[in-house]
């Protein structure tokens, strides 16, 4: 299962401005205890740090969507005034604004899909597995004779 808040690692969350300074300014401070320790205490201290950038992103898919509404929007606006150099460079805006809200949100749509396929996997990977070992058993030498 994925969680609404917190657990779950998206990469997205890295092409955020400034989240280096962010997660060094959380991993600067000495913990003391046993190392392993000390890295769960830091992932921790990430956490809400996380949920702060997934927050400030939004819901990725809402955005995909209203991104492709204000370029719907501007192209209707261009039809009516094919020379204004204001709608062109608007419309060459939204178009990069849709292309970064639509790579941010196949990243996520692909890190959730690869997450639920390791957790449970699928209706083909138990036939695989299975054929795999068919496949090895049959190659096993058990016996070598010399003839």
């Amino acid at each position: 299962m994925l969680y609404a808040y917190g657990g779950v690692y998206f990469a997205f969350i890295t092409t955020a401005p400034g989240f280096i300074n962010l997660v060094q300014g959380v991993w600067r401070y000495d913990i003391h205890g046993t190392l392993m320790y000390a890295i769960t205490c830091e992932l921790k201290a990430l956490k809400p740090v996380f949920r702060a950038k997934r927050k400030e992103k939004g819901d990725l898919s809402d955005n995909v969507s209203k991104a492709k509404q204000f370029l719907n929007t501007v192209k209707r606006l261009l039809s009516v005034d094919r020379h204004s150099d204001l709608l062109l460079t608007l419309e060459r805006v939204a178009k990069l604004v849709l292309q970064k809200a639509s790579k941010l949100e196949l990243s996520m749509l692909q890190q959730r899909a690869k997450i639920q396929w390791l957790k449970g996997g699928d209706q083909c990977s138990k036939i695989f597995f299975r054929k795999v070992a068919v496949r090895r058993a049959s190659l096993k030498v058990f016996q070598i004779t010399n003839g």
